[in-house]
């Protein structure tokens, strides 16, 4: 990430080429994930990498969204692309201004947010991110969280209790807790997982 965190170029090719990949991959919608704030570099407190300032994270989603980015690889390879902003839980100054942007470009291809990071060294769910999912909730944004991949059970509950999600990445710990599993299968919450 420092060697593109700036780089307009750089970042429309890569968002382009993502598209490019996934339809030979046969994929025909594609929802990608990622924090603005590790790939812009003003505007941002702390700059991640320390470079010149020039792109700022609303910029960034603005580079990935529009042409020569997904929307160019869209009409180029046929294929649908939204984008997932991500939080980052030891980054929660920054969660408030991923619901901003997500609820400016709602209708601009973001469909969601998301919380990603290290679970064990960061298991609590911080205030900034519960406000943050609080205010996704009341503009209707939708809700996934990366929760029980190498965490315990307890990061999945918080999850679905706390952060309201509606999707949960990975989850493997749930099949250590009954209850929650069945929790989740009656709230049909879908698990984002790899069965491989």
């Amino acid at each position: 990430m420092p060697v593109i965190a700036g780089d307009r170029e750089a970042i429309q090719q890569i968002a382009y080429e993502l598209v490019e990949d996934k339809a030979q991959e046969g994929i025909v919608y594609l929802e990608a994930r990622c924090n603005p704030h590790y790939l812009a570099n003003c505007n941002v407190h702390p700059i991640p990498w320390g470079q010149t300032e020039n792109v700022s994270p609303d910029e960034f989603v603005n580079l990935v969204n529009m042409s020569p980015g997904f929307r160019r690889g869209q009409c180029d390879f046929g294929i649908k692309v939204r984008l997932i902003l991500c939080c980052i839980r030891h980054m929660q100054e920054w969660s408030p201004e991923i619901v901003e942007l997500c609820t400016k470009c709602q209708n601009d291809g973001v469909v969601g947010i998301d919380r990603a990071g290290d679970e064990l060294t960061n298991a609590e769910v911080h205030p900034g991110h519960m406000k943050a999912y609080e205010m996704a909730v009341k503009c209707g944004i939708h809700r996934t969280v990366h929760a029980g991949e190498v965490g315990p059970p307890k990061v999945v509950h918080e999850a679905l209790d706390i952060l309201k999600a509606e999707r949960i990445g990975h989850g493997y710990a749930t099949i250590k807790d009954p209850e929650l599993y069945m929790e989740i299968l009656q709230k049909e919450i879908h698990i984002e997982a790899c069965p491989l």
